[in-house]
């Protein structure tokens, strides 16, 4: 499958994902083709679970299906979906045949999930909420974590999370009255280190603590304020 978003584009197949300069659209596949994303900056996630890549991993689609509807995968971005190329795919309603978010499942069992609504212009600015990202990718990789467990999809996975097209982008720390947190991003790409997920019962927020701590970090932060002392995360 093939998006793009500011200057970069994930190619996801039967091998491992790589990325090359293209153009300035992100766009989502259905099986009457390809249709574009809201324009702006966007949340890119993958999860690739280590066995996606053998050459015997194809999931049959009718239990892909099947397992994205009790994990709650199917519902992560909008109850429409196809089955297409790769796997199926879940998006938004499409106003105008744009589309601000769609997650897709892979037959390997590769996951990619793209918001461009979540960073959403304020007066004007792109602001990045602190608190609803990190809910969209706890919730995310809960789902995800289900999913592959009731597939026998065995670890480890690499999670990984990026954000293009951000640059000037501001951070809102409080989730009903931003506070736009200086400095602004310089970078167009923020493009984070995986995560490792060796145990599936591991918790989800556990796991991705390093990464939210680093997204904090880009914006001036020692780390996420969003946990408490003993590790928990505790939305405000």
């Amino acid at each position: 499958m093939t998006n793009t978003c500011g200057q970069l584009e994930f190619i996801i197949a039967w091998t491992s994902p790589h990325r090359v300069v293209r153009n300035s659209k992100f766009y989502a596949r259905h099986s009457a083709g390809r249709y574009p994303l809201e324009s702006g900056g966007c949340m890119v996630v993958h999860v690739l679970p280590l066995n996606a890549f053998l050459a015997s991993t194809a999931i049959d689609l009718g239990k892909l299906g099947d397992h994205m509807n009790t994990s709650g995968l199917m519902g992560t971005t909008g109850w429409n979906h196809r089955i297409n190329i790769e796997g199926i795919v879940n998006f938004t309603t499409q106003y105008n045949n744009v589309s601000g978010a769609y997650t897709q499942v892979f037959r390997s069992g590769v996951l990619e999930y793209v918001s461009v609504s979540l960073l959403r212009p304020i007066d004007g600015e792109m602001i990045l909420p602190s608190v609803l990202y990190e809910q969209e990718m706890i919730q995310l990789l809960t789902r995800y974590l289900k999913f592959a467990r009731e597939l026998e999809l065995h670890p480890p996975y690499y999670v990984f999370l990026s954000f293009l097209g951000v640059s000037g982008c501001r951070f809102g720390v409080q989730i009903n009255f931003p506070i736009f947190h200086e400095p602004v991003l310089n970078e167009d790409m923020l493009i984070l280190p995986e995560v490792v997920v060796q145990n599936r019962d591991e918790e989800p927020h556990e796991i991705l603590h390093p990464i939210f701590d680093m997204v904090w970090n880009s914006f001036g932060f020692a780390k996420s304020k969003h946990y408490d002392d003993s590790g928990n995360w505790r939305a405000p």
